[in-house]
């Protein structure tokens, strides 16, 4: 019994530090952001070619038009335009059809939310 508790107060010790690297090593995470990832889609039902973001991204290239998508690890901001402007939406899950589903028809720009800045 011994072994085991001395095993669990390590782990118990050892969280925070683990919490404190980073989400994946990214230099511009913040303490207390979530480790979310954002997953673009150029076909809908997250299928076909895929991009994906783990921080924030204002200025989407062209060439990549999302058709679905799918967050993970917490909520994202998701806009038709560049720079967060034009029509935005607030993702947490997965998304098969960005029209049918949340009425865009492109996603321009992309970044983390914190939960409680939900609609």
């Amino acid at each position: 019994m011994l072994k085991l508790s001395t095993v669990a107060a390590f782990l118990v010790l050892a969280a925070p530090a683990v919490a404190q690297d980073g989400a994946f090593g990214n230099p511009n995470w913040v303490p207390g952001q979530s480790a979310s990832t954002l997953t673009l889609y150029d076909q809908s039902g997250l299928q076909g070619g895929k991009l994906l973001l783990v921080e924030r991204e204002g200025n989407l290239a062209g060439s990549f038009r999302v058709a679905s998508l799918s967050a993970t690890g917490g909520a994202w901001e998701v806009c038709d335009r560049h720079n967060f402007q034009g029509k935005c939406r607030v993702i947490d899950g997965w998304t098969l059809s960005l029209n049918r589903d949340i009425g865009l028809r492109d996603v321009r720009s992309a970044r983390p939310v914190d939960a409680t800045a939900r609609n």
